[in-house]
């Protein structure tokens, strides 16, 4: 069974840990997936704070080479479920499994997206990075759906 790892910046609160819990669950009938969340507290300087988040997203990426990495960031392409899907088939079938990277409130640094495959970004608005977990992990189980033909698509 193939990997999905998503390492991302902050804990969820309470309020969202059951609608992950519920996407993680459907997710791993189509995969093995595995979210690594780490916290940066107490750090005055948010420009610290950035640096030292960024830090351990490049230990993670580069500790995961051989898989395709996608970092979700504004300046990313933003494409649709079906296309999404697609990059889901094709990394599934190619690579050792696929790495998603979600910054935290101040964003991915120019260091931690050079070492990412892709970039996508979901929208232009702004969402709490937190949410856009849950949003993130929806839409791995819509293209594994699309991938299976199953219902829940549309």
């Amino acid at each position: 069974m193939k990997k999905v790892k998503v390492f991302a910046i902050g804990k969820l609160p309470r309020f969202l840990q059951d609608a992950s819990r519920e996407y993680e669950r459907r997710v791993n009938k189509y995969c093995s997936l595995e979210i690594q969340e780490k916290e940066f507290r107490g750090i005055s300087s948010e420009k610290v704070q950035q640096e030292k988040e960024n830090e351990w997203l490049r230990e993670k990426l580069l500790e995961h080479r051989d898989f395709l990495s996608i970092g979700l960031d504004l300046s990313g392409k933003a494409i649709e479920s079906e296309e999404f899907s697609e990059l889901v088939r094709e990394t599934m079938e190619n690579s050792r499994g696929l790495v998603l990277v979600i910054g935290g409130s101040q964003g991915l640094s120019t260091e931690t997206l050079s070492l990412v495959n892709r970039k996508l970004s979901f929208s232009k608005m702004t969402f709490p990075h937190a949410l856009f977990r849950v949003m993130l992990l929806e839409q791995l189980y819509r293209a594994f759906t699309i991938l299976k033909n199953e219902p829940y698509h549309k």
